[in-house]
């Protein structure tokens, strides 16, 4: 495993880059990081996921769901002055880290929730998140998660050439794990009906 460690604010997204980047014309709201063409995050259920982890990499994302006609999904929380924040729409997160799939036979990001209760997920994979060369399975059943490890049976390989691609576009900052979440601008957020009416009740007048 790798020994890279990034550190990451506790709200809002973090940027990196050049001197331009930070100080120039990129509004607060627009995205930093160029988005692979494919950012898989792991999906799991009651099939059971068969990961490793391979990159001592960890990012705090903070994000809010919304479910309405015209978006759905989890979007990044904008930080200060965020609009959802704003709107009440309830502010969560979840630890990101990189794992490799040996189903899919790719790299992906595994989300893990704060919870911890003993059937939560972070509780479980908190013993193993620093050890390589494991097969972690994972397990859903609604809110509860059942974690088993292994060493990796002889026959079954980690793809080493994805984990290098991955992890050099990582280091490269090409992009973020947190990534996996949409980013909104204020402005776009705004224009969404139920988004537009919370706000005109929080603050009591329209904008």
């Amino acid at each position: 495993m790798t020994t890279e460690q990034k550190t990451i604010s506790n709200h809002g997204r973090n940027r990196s880059g050049t001197f331009d980047d930070i100080f120039g014309g990129n509004t607060a709201n627009q995205p930093i990081f160029t988005k692979p063409e494919a950012l898989y995050r792991s999906r799991l259920d009651d099939n059971g996921s068969a990961l490793s982890f391979v990159m001592n990499v960890f990012e705090k994302s903070y994000f809010h769901y919304i479910d309405t006609p015209e978006e759905k999904g989890y979007i990044q929380c904008n930080g200060e002055n965020c609009t959802l924040c704003e709107a009440q729409i309830k502010l969560d997160h979840h630890i990101l880290t990189p794992a490799y799939n040996f189903i899919e036979e790719r790299m992906e990001i595994l989300a893990i929730p704060p919870t911890l209760k003993p059937t939560s997920l972070a509780p479980q994979l908190k013993p193993l998140l620093n050890k390589g060369g494991l097969l972690v399975n994972i397990v859903k059943k609604g809110y509860h998660y059942e974690v088993t490890s292994s060493d990796i049976p002889a026959g079954i390989v980690i793809d080493k050439d994805k984990v290098m691609e991955f992890k050099e576009a990582y280091d490269s900052r090409k992009f973020a794990l947190s990534d996996i979440y949409q980013i909104r601008t204020n402005e776009e957020l705004e224009t969404i009906p139920q988004i537009a009416t919370r706000l005109i009740l929080k603050r009591g007048r329209v904008a």
